[in-house]
């Protein structure tokens, strides 16, 4: 949980003259909003209990006004996964002053999220993601599914097809390469390497080069930190900081006093300078991109300049942090397991024995070894906690449960993929789970539950469009490193390996990856 909202009041930047005054409102609203909802609450009792209907368990960490948002603690997915193991798959609770159910249950997830897709396939109203990023209603992420959502959803999904994106194999596999050859420089010069920030810029520079047409030389250090920045900055704001007064009643204000809102002008106006020159740039430019094919077909679908604007961000705000989120996932873990880089290497040099050659995403069935290893990386570290909340429409019956209209849906992506109902031993790092299914991921996504084990990129209509670009990039990265070196521990003041601490997590609004560690990159003796 972004729980900056609850230091604004004692930061040492805050405007010493208006905290008196503050200190004063806080209180009064307070007392007031407390004395409200608890009124409001015995109403709400009388929604959530529904005769004929089972209901469904809430914890008990609950406090007047915030409901259970101070519950969470400063790891909300260790909690999240508390409260499941508890009370099982489908748990309320209450965030302020909204309502959310969160499954942790595939089969209950696709009964809610694709089943009953229509009532529960709707956006939060939320005062950045939709009123200042979407303008009030464009572009695909945080909108209601509409047609201009649909007219969007269409261009990005024309885009962004594995047909198309083979396209651009050879700039995706050169800047790999590049940012591969970088980290073994450094670990090799000073002993050790933190890769966070090389695969966070790696990621980027392809998202830049395949959407505008940049090669990945031209790319200038300023432009890319820019986009960067502004990357991260959206999904802090797309949090409750961005929006308090839709969780706490009566605290809307609290952007205005601590120039929050002036902060999510800002940013948003950067974002329609930036790309709106990029995409100029790209139209007026030779090289075939990514926004030069959603040019042509702006007049086919309706769209108009800030559509491509905000769906050129989007493409790369789901497809940059959460991409490099889950490389830098492969990073941390794989120095704990020496045999299981052993057996991936010996895999790779056996498609390049037989082919004279690395091998491509497209020769990704005769890698079956590699495939289950990105795909148990993908589980055992979630790159969300929550995903992207879904809002219920309608008042949706859901295996006996009443969830009424205007409820937040989740899917508790960590909790699912260390549910023990669905995968064995789900604390052990175990690819040989997966061997066998050499399904993409975006196949998996798509596919029937039965057969499902990919959930990271949402349900239904609502799923990622970007999930075809996401693994080829972590595919290449995979591959394109074992095919040369292995990833090791450094070493303590003891001598002993030191490895990166897989509950150190960056969460920046819904984005899980890992935080800084460093390791080192060794060539592979072979």
């Amino acid at each position: 949980m972004d729980r900056e909202w609850l230091k604004l009041f004692f930061e040492e930047n805050y405007p010493t003259q208006a905290s008196g005054v503050v200190a004063a409102a806080v209180t009064v609203i307070l007392a007031y909003s407390i004395h409200s909802l608890v009124s409001l609450r015995k109403k709400n009792v009388a929604v959530w209990h529904r005769k004929g209907y089972m209901e469904i368990p809430t914890p008990k960490d609950s406090y007047p006004y915030f409901g259970h948002m101070l519950s969470l603690g400063k790891k909300p997915f260790l909690q999240l996964e508390k409260w499941h193991q508890e009370l099982g798959p489908v748990v309320h609770i209450d965030m302020g002053i909204q309502p959310w159910v969160l499954i942790s249950d595939p089969y209950i997830a696709h009964e809610l999220f694709v089943k009953n897709e229509v009532k529960s396939s709707d956006r939060m109203r939320h005062a950045f993601t939709y009123d200042v990023y979407s303008k009030g209603g464009k572009g695909i992420v945080f909108i209601p599914p509409n047609q201009e959502w649909k007219n969007c959803r269409t261009v990005a999904d024309t885009i962004l097809s594995t047909e198309n994106i083979k396209n651009f194999v050879n700039i995706i596999e050169a800047v790999t390469d590049n940012t591969i050859n970088r980290l073994k420089e450094v670990s090799e010069k000073d002993g050790s390497v933190s890769p966070v920030k090389y695969i966070q810029k790696a990621i980027f520079g392809i998202m830049i080069s395949l959407l505008f047409g940049k090669t990945p030389g031209s790319i200038e250090d300023s432009l890319l930190d820019s986009i960067i920045c502004m990357a991260e900055n959206e999904l802090r704001l797309a949090g409750p900081s961005g929006d308090i007064g839709s969780f706490l009643r009566y605290s809307s204000w609290v952007n205005t006093v601590t120039r929050k809102n002036k902060e999510i002008k800002s940013v948003v106006d950067t974002r329609d300078k930036v790309y709106g020159e990029l995409i100029s740039e790209a139209i007026a430019g030779e090289t075939d991109c990514l926004a030069k094919q959603a040019n042509l077909l702006k007049e086919k679908y309706n769209l108009d300049e800030m559509d491509l604007i905000i769906i050129m961000d989007e493409l790369i705000g789901a497809g940059g942090d959460t991409t490099a989120a889950s490389a830098s996932w492969l990073f941390a873990i794989l120095p704990r397991y020496p045999d299981i880089q052993k057996k991936m290497g010996e895999e790779i040099d056996k498609f390049i024995a037989k082919n004279g050659r690395i091998p491509t995403f497209s020769d990704r069935k005769e890698l079956p070894y590699v495939i289950a290893v990105l795909r148990e990386n993908l589980r055992y570290r979630s790159v969300t906690c929550l995903g992207l909340p879904h809002l219920a429409a309608e008042d949706v019956e859901l295996l006996g449960y009443y969830i009424p209209k205007g409820t937040v849906l989740i899917s508790s992506m960590p909790a699912l993929n260390m549910n023990q109902d669905v995968f064995d031993d789900p604390k052990e790092f175990n690819p040989e789970r997966f061997l066998g299914d050499t399904s993409t991921w975006s196949e998996s996504t798509q596919g029937d539950i039965q057969s499902r084990n990919v959930f990271a990129f949402g349900w239904g209509k609502r799923s990622c469009p970007g999930v075809n670009l996401a693994e080829m990039n972590v595919f290449n990265i995979c591959v394109r490193t074992f095919a040369h070196y292995t990833i090791e521990p450094t070493l303590g003041t003891d001598g002993k390996p030191s490895y990166a601490d897989l509950n150190d997590i960056l969460s920046l609004g819904t984005l899980y990856g890992p935080n800084e560690f460093s390791v080192k990159i060794v060539k592979r003796a072979v």
